[in-house]
């Protein structure tokens, strides 16, 4: 049966593996699915997503399920309700990151009816992104990632030492900072990171390969000290207002401009910056801003190579909608 399914002809080696896997380990659990090509051909798709077979099958139907409603749901949408529509599949994809249980029924939706998942969720999406010129870097960096991770730590360092000519001791300050701000580990905006990586094929990985970013920055490191203060002073305005929840891995605190995970690991605790709501607030934000806008700034690096591309791909769709609408047209004359 898994030969019979019409897959990705690029990718053999998937349904090589995909056979390999299910018949081997998973043929009597799943055998249901074996049975129905239309079940089979969508445990496919999420294979070459995740590489795994769900071993759920209430997750796996649930997934299912939600990708065939929506498919269906398309054709019942009227012309009136077609602005609302869309809100409501760009807000439920766009919620939760690129590697997320939504974007796995997306990622279905796209395969049953890509015209329609471009039409309702691409176009819309990608227009209201470029339908301004200004700032277009920084409300594309807040789409494609939604949360910067910022780590610093102060090392309070005073030496001592005699001064050769007038014998006194004398001390010098080699107090220093570590610091990060990338977004490592984040989840990627899940409408912007579908598009780019499964649509367009494109890399926006944001792994530094300069070792050496950013302390070989003077620019930068200057900053941190700034940075510190703007982050802390607004710790103090909201110290009351602010939302706390904890657990026994630790606290977060909820802020109007970022989230501050307190767990007591390096690979979780620091500061998680919203640069959409950080860009409402410039004014308060200065030495953080600067540091964005550095063209030393890696990811501003890797927006800067994405931003001409994805504005390309939107305007492929709409010479498409442009096409389409002119061959209804068309139709009509008659």
């Amino acid at each position: 049966m898994v030969e019979k399914i019409d897959f990705r002809p690029e990718a053999s080696e998937i349904k090589a593996r995909f056979r390999e896997q299910f018949e081997e380990e998973l043929f009597y659990s799943h055998r249901e699915f074996a049975e129905s090509p239309l079940l089979l051909s969508i445990m496919l798709l999420i294979f070459g997503r995740t590489a795994k077979i769900p071993t759920k099958t209430y997750r796996f139907y649930k997934e299912a399920f939600a990708a065939l409603f929506l498919a269906k749901a398309f054709a019942r949408v009227s012309s009136d309700s077609k602005g609302a529509w869309s809100a409501f599949l760009i807000d439920f994809f766009e919620r939760h990151g690129y590697h997320s249980y939504n974007n796995a029924i997306l990622e279905l939706l796209y395969d049953m009816a890509p015209e329609k998942v471009e039409e309702y969720i691409f176009t819309p999406y990608l227009e209201a992104l470029f339908e301004k010129s200004d700032d277009i870097y920084l409300r594309f960096l807040g789409k494609l990632y939604p949360s910067l991770k910022l780590t610093y730590d102060y090392h309070d360092i005073v030496n001592e030492y005699v001064d050769e000519d007038s014998e006194e001791i004398c001390e010098e300050d080699e107090s220093y900072y570590d610091f990060s701000l990338d977004s490592d580990g984040m989840a990627k905006s899940g409408v912007m990171g579908f598009i780019v990586h499964f649509v367009l094929g494109l890399d926006a990985d944001d792994e530094n390969e300069d070792d050496d970013w950013p302390y070989e920055y003077d620019h930068i490191m200057e900053k941190v000290p700034l940075v510190v203060k703007e982050l802390e002073r607004l710790e103090d305005e909201e110290r009351d207002s602010h939302e706390v929840f904890k657990d026994e891995h630790g606290a977060v605190h909820i802020y109007s401009c970022f989230q501050r995970v307190i767990s007591g690991h390096w690979s979780t605790e620091g500061y998680y910056i919203s640069v959409e709501d950080l860009r409402h607030k410039a004014d308060q934000f200065p030495a953080f801003l600067s540091i964005l806008i550095s063209d030393d700034f890696s990811n501003k690096k890797i927006c800067e190579t994405l931003i001409p591309r994805v504005r390309k791909y939107l305007e492929a769709l709409k010479a498409k909608r442009a096409r389409t609408d002119n061959s209804f047209f068309g139709l009509l004359k008659f």
